[in-house]
Order: C-alpha cells, then sequence, then structure tokens
C-alpha cells in the first residue's frame, strides 16, 4: 500500500521484519489491467532493460539448513529464446549464491550454490506462458526441495546440503547472475 509510483522510490514490506524494498532502473509500481491485483496497489512492472527491486543485506538470507518459501504472482512479457530471464538472485560470488530464473521458453530453473553448486531444480517442460499470470513457489521442506507453479510441483530434488550464508548480500527481483532482466510483471 505504501509503494511509490516511480522509480527511485523505497517502501516498507508487509512481512514481519519490515525491510525497505529499492526500486532501481525503470522498476515501478502500477495498476494497468495487466496487473493481477488492480485493488490492491502494489505490483511491479519490469521492462527487462535494468529494472529491478531490491532488499539490503539482513540475517534473514542465512537459510541454513532451515526449511523455507519464496513465492511470487508473475507474468512474462516476453521470453528471451533459450536464454536465462531472471527472477531473484542473492549473490555473494560467482560460488555463493541462490539464483531463480525462467529458462527454456518458459522453464524454472532454481540453483543454490555453496563453495560451488549444492541444489539444483530444472523444470524445463514449458510451464508458464507469455503474458499469463502464474504462481511461482520455492519451497524447502527437510530435505525436500519443490518448485511450485500454480500449486502443482513441477520439480523436485532430494537433498541435505546446507544452504550459504547469504546475509552479507542484497536480495534483487527481477535481475541477477545471468544478466538477462526479467521482462514483465511481479
Amino acid at each position: 500500500g505504501n509503494a511509490f509510483s516511480g522509480n527511485g522510490g523505497t517502501f516498507t514490506d508487509s512481512g514481519n521484519t519490515g525491510q525497505a524494498v529499492t526500486e532501481n532502473g525503470q522498476a515501478k509500481r502500477t495498476t494497468e489491467a495487466e496487473y493481477k491485483f488492480a485493488t490492491d496497489g502494489v505490483g511491479y512492472r519490469m521492462d527487462g532493460t535494468g529494472d529491478y527491486l531490491s532488499v539490503a543485506a539482513h540475517a534473514n538470507w542465512d537459510f541454513d539448513s532451515g526449511d523455507f518459501t519464496v513465492e511470487m504472482w508473475l507474468n512474462s512479457k516476453s521470453f528471451s529464446g533459450l536464454v536465462n530471464d531472471d527472477i531473484m538472485s542473492i549473490t555473494i560470488d560467482s560460488n555463493n549464491k541462490v539464483h531463480l530464473f525462467n529458462a527454456d521458453n518458459g522453464g524454472i530453473k532454481f540453483r543454490a550454490y555453496d563453495a560451488g553448486l549444492v541444489v539444483q531444480m530444472i523444470q524445463g517442460v514449458r510451464s508458464t506462458r507469455q503474458g499469463v499470470w502464474y504462481h511461482l513457489a520455492i519451497v524447502r521442506n527437510g530435505n525436500e526441495w519443490d518448485a511450485y507453479i500454480d500449486g502443482v510441483s513441477v520439480a523436485n530434488v532430494t537433498d541435505s546440503s546446507d544452504m550459504p550464508d547469504l546475509s552479507a548480500a542484497a536480495v534483487q527481483f527481477g535481475s541477477g547472475a545471468t544478466g538477462v532482466d526479467f521482462n514483465g510483471y511481479m
């Protein structure tokens, strides 16, 4: 509700830690017809050219071996062929990061690196469609890792590996490790 309607602003998320979210590039709140929840006033358009939201480094990003869920509504305006469109990333360096991206014309990839790749989920079959809203969730419950699209598990891995301590890194939504920014609505 308190998001700015132009780029460069900040707002406080509604989570229990009240993180400041910063608009970068031309990321801006939108209430366009394509917007998923037009009545609540909080949604973002990214045009794939350096637009993203960021949340500063915080102890919350030290997932270790704990359970977690990352979820969001997305509407991809275009897929860049087989190029990986960044959805979310938390990066210390190339060997210590978490990365979620669109791939393979609508598949989903999730990778976690802790001094190298430790967990990877790839859902390469087209599961999302351009211009259509979908709910995406990445869930770790014990040693089970799932990627859900619209409530259906589309990728699963069993792995006991710890996640890296990413508390010194910012979270980016819409930009990240592949260098191909997300084009659509979040």
